[in-house]
C-alpha cells in the first residue's frame, strides 16, 4: 500500500492561488487539484480552505463541486472534509439510499468517542 507524505513546508495561500489557477480557463486542471490536495494532510487542507476562502471570499468546497463532476468529485469533495463532516455525508447518504447500512454502522464502531 502506498503512502502520500504532506509537506511540511507548504503555504496554504500558494495552495489556494494553485487551486485558483487550476479552475481557469476551459475545463479544470484536475492534476494541479490532485497533486494540491492529494498531498496534504486533514489540518493543511483545512488551512488551504480558509486561505481560499479569505482571498477569494468564495467556498473552496463549493467551488470544487462547479469544477469537478462524478466520481472524481465525490472522491476530492470527502477527501476535503474533516472527518466529522464526512462521516455526516457518508451517513447522510447511506440513509437517503436506503441500500447500505454498513456505512452507518462502520460510523458508529469506528468514531472516537467525545470526551466531556
Amino acid at each position: 500500500m502506498a503512502t502520500l507524505s504532506a509537506p511540511n513546508n507548504h503555504s496554504p495561500n500558494e495552495d489556494a492561488e494553485a487551486l485558483r489557477k487550476a479552475f481557469e480557463g476551459w475545463g479544470t486542471d484536475e492534476k494541479t487539484v490532485i497533486t494540491i490536495l492529494g498531498h496534504r494532510n486533514s489540518n493543511q487542507i483545512q488551512q488551504i480552505r480558509k486561505a481560499y476562502e479569505g482571498i477569494y471570499n468564495e467556498d473552496l468546497i463549493k467551488r470544487l463541486e462547479s469544477e469537478i463532476k462524478g466520481d472524481f468529485e465525490k472522491a476530492v469533495y470527502r477527501w476535503i472534509l474533516e472527518p466529522a463532516e464526512r462521516d455526516a455525508v457518508l451517513a447522510n447518504v447511506a440513509i437517503k439510499s436506503g441500500k447500505n447500512y454498513n456505512v452507518i454502522v462502520e460510523i458508529s464502531l469506528f468514531s472516537p468517542p467525545k470526551s466531556s
